[in-house]
């Protein structure tokens, strides 16, 4: 058996500070020896239009906006929250970056309610579009989450009590064909009850039909033994599927499979997708 080793670069568009997950694959120069330390990011490129409605909060909220006539403000927020027992121990993307919460303790009371609402979303088009968004809802106390698509007649998904402490996903295909608006509201529980969101991304097309947690074997250096396995114990070369999105978090790499990539990625991998990086394509 051979194995053909590709090297590319891709290049991270920055899109009005929205972090977006990428579809952009810019091939670049060859690296002989390259590392399989960890699965590289990639960054999927959307027309800005849709795409600037993604964020990461790492510097502020993008294009999104408090509620004015809520009850509570989201706090930006890097490491665990204030309040022992309750909220995340860091963001969902590496542990270290910024996220979004709700302070639940006092003076926040039973009740209070926290809007984070986007800019108004024109129609969805024919394919619709992908909105998601991890949340971390951890403690004795915690109240709910609703997801709200407005318009004339709203539609909505509540999700409430304790979710465990780990960072979890929701994703909606948004299917819409009128002028829409985008809003995540927090409902305080009780004063173990923080709420936090974060990496809330917009991409064309119908959602990834799963999400497959991928962990590297070998000695470090990409030779023909160097192969990666899903959790699921399966090669990732005979899954005969394709990658929608990569995203590095902590706790590991995570591939969001769509049909319409088909690769096979190893590489170095880096801490956060928002810098160049270097990807390597192993064809069996």
């Amino acid at each position: 058996m051979f194995v053909l080793i590709l090297s590319v670069e891709l290049v991270v568009y920055e899109l009005l500070n929205a972090s977006v997950p990428p579809s952009l694959f810019l091939p670049r120069n060859t690296h002989p020896n390259p590392t399989c330390e960890g699965l590289a990011d990639m960054i999927f490129f959307l027309s800005p239009a849709l795409s600037a409605y993604g964020c990461s909060f790492e510097d502020n909220l993008c294009i999104w906006t408090q509620g004015a006539e809520d009850d509570l403000d989201w706090q930006r927020r890097s490491g665990p929250t204030e309040t022992p027992n309750t909220g995340p121990a860091g963001d969902h993307t590496s542990g270290t970056g910024q996220y979004l919460y709700i302070e639940s303790s006092p003076p926040s009371v039973k009740g209070n309610v926290a809007q984070l609402k986007s800019l108004l979303l024109p129609p969805a088009g024919e394919k619709g579009y992908c909105f998601s968004f991890w949340y971390h809802m951890f403690g004795a106390t915690v109240g709910s989450l609703k997801m709200i698509l407005k318009t004339t007649d709203p539609l909505s998904k509540t999700t409430s009590g304790n979710q465990g402490d780990e960072w979890q996903v929701v994703q909606t295909h948004v299917t819409l064909q009128k002028v829409h608006q985008v809003i995540l509201e927090a409902t305080v529980g009780g004063g173990a009850g923080d709420i936090a969101l974060d990496d809330i991304s917009f991409v064309s097309g119908p959602c990834p039909a799963s999400v497959i947690k991928l962990y590297g074997h070998g000695n470090g250096l990409c030779n023909r033994a160097c192969t990666y396995y899903s959790e699921q114990k399966y090669r990732l070369a005979a899954l005969v599927s394709q990658i929608h999105h990569i995203t590095e978090m902590k706790g590991g790499v995570y591939v969001y499979m769509t049909p319409f990539f088909f690769f096979f990625l190893g590489g170095k991998a880096t801490k956060r997708a928002d810098r160049l990086v270097r990807t390597i394509f192993h064809i069996l």
